[in-house]
């Protein structure tokens, strides 16, 4: 029980707090008003996914679905019902077993009867990587292709040996399975040329002997080069792998999709989607991507070139400027492909599922952005792939997260954390979430586990239900029991005064000396001066992503940038820059190619937000995803100022007290873990924190003995409340209405540290 409660509303200030203008009610408040407006006077279990989605992943191998592990994948669910607040579980099949089989279509009946009525939405991976057999009985030619070239110097008698050996790649679809994408069918000779001097046009064809065509290789002789010539030799792999531009596939995966809706499926996703994985050869440029349709596609994109010619230029690394056209061509069929299965998914969940239908995962594979895989694999499409939330995987960088962010409209971004402990864990959630993001949970992983991980098993998946269960420690659960209340307060994203575009069409030119440069050291130069940057391809210029508002400054959605810094453009996108520049007077300060020091100068001088300064390392201990420390302050982009001290002396949130500043209005507090206040005009209009003891701010003083989980927020029709607590039936306090009629009660877990 509340043993003390004191609350004083100072006659003079009552208007500045509780009768506030009704102006404060922004857009981004919309999800607020009909979350307060449906659940007024209930008692909350967890939230609904599309205010918070609270997501745990689970991948299950053969083992996983074999008998043995029924029971105890029953009680994973009973788990994710009965002591997480988890809202979302994504479900893949990593198995030999096609997604489309019986067993494998019982068990997702099963799941699925067992989440009914939980409040979990349970969402399927219907991945075309997972119902390969069965599209394959219906259209067997439709397959990937992969082209590789070998280019051999011919030894002294004019003769030459090549040996094309295709590596055995699969992907995360396919781990603990034999079942593979390459070594399907023997590969076969396309051709085999004589070529000068690196030059394309004085190719003459020539046969080949003692030619051994198997699943991994093709081998022959060649005889007849003259001294000055070298043998390219061309060869084609069919791939075990849907080709991604088959006219067949969409209609194909919204029968997948019908048949599974009838199943009890909540809504399907797609997971680090594209081309498949490529290996040393393609990121070496000696390989690449080939079928009828694929060659169609790459037609139309580059005024009608052949890509069997022009594959050949790119072996032999034929720098000219036509083919440099011919490259960006290539990745941009491999990018449009990718983007339209994307978008598809996103519209079929919409339609099949509800407007309120979880689209989740993510586009992010080769998460080091820069890396030469990424933009062979789906053409560096993950601002294009549309998500109601932003999310991203392992180490993407947080200026990516956070420029996704802005351009999905969501107020938080999601990582999937990855650790080999618990406490690896909740440190990753106070990080994540002092630079605007979140958490979706994955297995534990790698490493060494510690000691309280050490379990007698009974069998594998014994020991995969304990990783899940032992990952959610309590004070994992009472972290996001902490931070799940700023959402209730404010939608408003993290606030970044600069937008960093990058040259996407020379990131992924592998001729360009700019290739996989996406101008890092600029932008996590700033952000560790506290200046972020939200990282944005410069073909989201075209895609009519940003926009000048009334007052002249750059804007993606929410967010004014004080400053925009282009990187590497292109010609073609310096061109669509000048245009969106010249249609208004533009007052954000533009930069090309910068140092971090001139930037830093005027954000300083334009008096732009500091947030927490992203530190030396990320989550692993690398410099790919630099984040901050777990205590600091950030601010939204609606003036909410947040404070965040977590995982050090008590990892499920340490005391903090002080003052924050926002909208002119000083907020002295005490809470645990996060406190965070707005105020617009001189007057209060939202405080959320977790087991706050005091609030004392303009016609508000708030004391109270025992520690409590609170929200208030002001809204169109008034103030509203949220009231978290592990006494689930008790009624809100009298004390309580008086600073809101209209409260929400949300049941907690672990319940406030202070009453452990």
């Amino acid at each position: 029980m509340i043993r003390n409660l004191t609350i004083e509303l100072a006659a003079v200030a009552v208007a500045g707090f509780a009768a506030c203008s009704t102006a404060v009610c922004r857009a981004e408040d919309g999800v607020l008003e009909r979350f307060h407006r449906e659940n007024e006077g209930r008692a909350l279990r967890r939230l609904p996914a599309w205010v918070l989605p609270e997501a745990l992943f689970c991948a299950l191998r053969d083992v996983d679905i074999e008998d043995c592990g029924t029971n105890v994948l029953n009680r994973i669910y009973s788990l994710c019902r009965d002591r997480l607040d988890v809202n979302v579980l994504t479900w893949q099949t990593r198995c030999g077993l096609d997604l489309s089989s019986p067993y494998v279509e019982e068990r997702v009946a099963e799941a699925a009867r067992s989440l009914k009525g939980s409040g979990i939405s349970f969402i399927l991976f219907i991945d075309p990587r997972l119902v390969r057999n069965e599209f394959f009985s219906r259209w067997p030619d439709d397959r990937l292709h992969w082209r590789q070239f070998e280019v051999v110097k011919p030894d002294a008698y004019g003769t030459a040996r090549f040996n094309a050996k295709i590596e055995r790649f699969g992907g995360h679809m396919l781990y603990g399975t034999k079942d593979k994408y390459s070594w399907w069918k023997p590969g076969r000779i396309v051709s085999v040329r004589a070529v000068k001097g690196g030059d394309s046009a004085t190719a003459r064809m020539l046969s080949a002997e003692d030619v051994t065509c198997t699943e991994k290789a093709v081998s022959g002789i060649v005889r007849g080069l003259a001294a000055e010539e070298t043998l390219l030799a061309e060869v084609d792999f069919p791939l075990n792998q849907i080709d991604p531009c088959s006219p067949h596939l969409l209609p194909f995966m919204h029968e997948m999709a019908l048949r599974y809706r009838k199943l009890g499926i909540d809504g399907y996703c797609l997971d680090e989607w594209g081309f498949q994985s490529p290996m040393a050869a393609m990121t070496e440029h000696r390989a690449f991507w080939h079928s009828a349709h694929f060659a169609a596609e790459y037609a139309k994109r580059s005024g009608g070139r052949d890509l069997e010619k022009d594959m050949v230029d790119f072996a032999l690394r034929v720098d000219a400027p036509a083919v440099r056209a011919a490259v960006n061509a290539y990745v941009r069929t491999i990018y449009d492909i990718c983007v339209t299965i994307e978008d598809d998914m996103y519209a079929t969940n919409k339609r099949l599922f509800g407007a309120d239908a979880f689209v989740g995962k993510h586009a992010t594979w080769w998460s080091q952005l820069g890396s030469a895989r990424e933009p062979l694999h789906n053409g560096l499409d993950w601002w294009a792939a549309r998500r109601d939330w932003a999310q991203s995987d392992e180490n993407v960088p947080v200026p990516a997260d956070t420029g996704m962010m802005k351009k999905f409209g969501s107020p938080l971004w999601l990582n999937e954390g990855y650790g080999n402990n618990p406490r690896h864990y909740v440190s990753a959630l106070w990080r994540y979430a002092l630079c605007g993001g979140r958490m979706n949970w994955h297995g534990i992983v790698g490493g060494k586990r510690n000691d309280y991980l050490q379990r007698t098993y009974q069998n594998h998946v014994e020991r995969r239900y304990h990783k899940i269960a032992d990952m959610f420690s309590d004070d994992a659960i009472r972290t996001e029991e902490i931070l799940r209340l700023l959402p209730l307060m404010t939608r408003a994203p993290l606030d970044c005064p600069v937008a960093h575009i990058f040259g996407h069409e020379r990131f992924v030119d592998w001729m360009d000396p700019a290739c996989g440069d996406w101008g890092k050291g600029l932008a996590h130069g700033l952000g560790q001066m506290g200046y972020y940057a939200d990282a944005y391809p410069a073909s989201e210029i075209a895609n009519g992503t940003f926009a000048v508002d009334q007052d002249g400054f750059l804007r993606v959605g929410h967010q004014r940038y004080l400053a925009v810094t282009l990187c590497n453009l292109s010609a073609n996108e310096l061109i669509a820059w000048e245009r969106l520049a010249a249609a208004k007077k533009l007052n954000t300060r533009v930069f090309f190619d910068p140092h971090v020091g001139e930037v830093a100068a005027h954000l300083k001088s334009a008096g732009a937000v500091r947030q927490a300064p992203l530190g030396k390392t990320g989550f692993w201990g690398g410099t790919s995803n630099l984040l901050p420390e777990s205590d600091g302050t950030m601010r939204l982009t609606d003036v909410t100022a947040v404070r965040i001290k977590g995982g050090r002396s008590d990892f499920a949130g340490d005391g903090i007290d002080g003052e924050l500043e926002t909208g002119g209005v000083i907020v002295k507090y005490k809470a645990r873990g996060m406190f965070a206040a707005r105020a617009e005009n001189g007057a209060l209009t939202g405080i959320a924190g977790g087991e706050v003891t005091h609030v004392e701010a303009p016609g508000l003083l708030l004391l109270l003995d025992s520690p409590e989980d609170i929200v208030l927020v002001r809204l169109s029709d008034g103030w509203h409340g949220v009231w978290q607590t592990p006494r689930y039936k008790e009624q809100i306090p009298d004390a309580f209405r008086r600073l809101a009629p209209k409260w929400v009660r949300l049941r907690g877990m672990a319940g406030p540290v202070g009453n452990k």
